[in-house]
């Protein structure tokens, strides 16, 4: 990008959270002195014509460390779906499959990391109570992954009594019967399945690690109950 673009300065490589905070805390040395940036991690950047690369910066571990989004900064009566207010929420990090066409494992890693349930739901009654948004999508790679976590997030959805309508996303190979009803129970309307093809040869090319008779299986467990 920096080869291509002469207009840009700095790029912020993987999770920017801990790296673009500490950069915009050093951009007036950066003004006077390029080579400052080198202390930081995570970033490529120009100096002196040169496109230099510092150390990749660790992912984070605990995601729960992470504050919710700024969303009093945000203009968010203008998010809405067929009429309802309307948020975005990432839970997850990271993932653990090789498909060839997929840059998340490039940019969140190979390791899967979430956050607690409680976390996620918090996040979820500071949306409804103070900004009235009465619809979700969780942006998580695969929201299924770990299915307890999966089904705790839905229990904590039906005990609180939340009435929010939400989708996610997952794989053919992560969902079962029981998860499915328990995702429906808690408000859940759409689940994205990454099929990506159906023949099993470009599936097998492109690293997909699934099958056709798995994939079949998933859509029929999901028309099921009706999602």
């Amino acid at each position: 990008t920096l080869e291509e673009c002469p207009f840009i300065d700095i790029v912020v490589r993987r999770e920017g959270e801990e790296t673009f905070k500490e950069l915009v805390n050093n951009l007036e040395s950066y003004t006077e002195n390029a080579s400052s940036l080198k202390k930081i991690k995570g970033i490529t950047f120009r100096n002196n014509g040169r496109i230099e690369e510092t150390e990749n910066r660790p992912f984070i571990k605990n995601l729960n460390e992470i504050p919710f989004p700024a969303y009093h900064l945000l203009p968010m009566d203008r998010y809405r779906l067929e009429g309802k207010r309307f948020a975005a929420i990432m839970s997850s990090r990271g993932c653990p499959f090789s498909c060839i066409f997929c840059s998340s494992s490039a940019l969140f890693g190979k390791v899967w990391r979430a956050r607690s349930p409680e976390n996620v739901i918090e996040e979820i009654k500071l949306l409804k109570n103070k900004y009235r948004v009465r619809e979700i999508e969780f942006l998580d790679d695969t929201f299924t992954l770990n299915n307890k976590r999966a089904g705790k997030i839905c229990d904590l959805l039906i005990k609180e009594n939340l009435g929010i309508s939400w989708s996610c996303s997952s794989r053919v190979d992560t969902i079962n019967q029981s998860l499915i009803e328990k995702l429906k129970k808690a408000g859940c309307h759409t689940i994205y399945l990454g099929i990506e093809s159906g023949s099993q040869k470009i599936l097998n090319i492109i690293s997909k690690g699934i099958t056709l008779t798995q994939a079949e299986k998933a859509v029929n467990l999901v028309k099921k109950v009706k999602l």
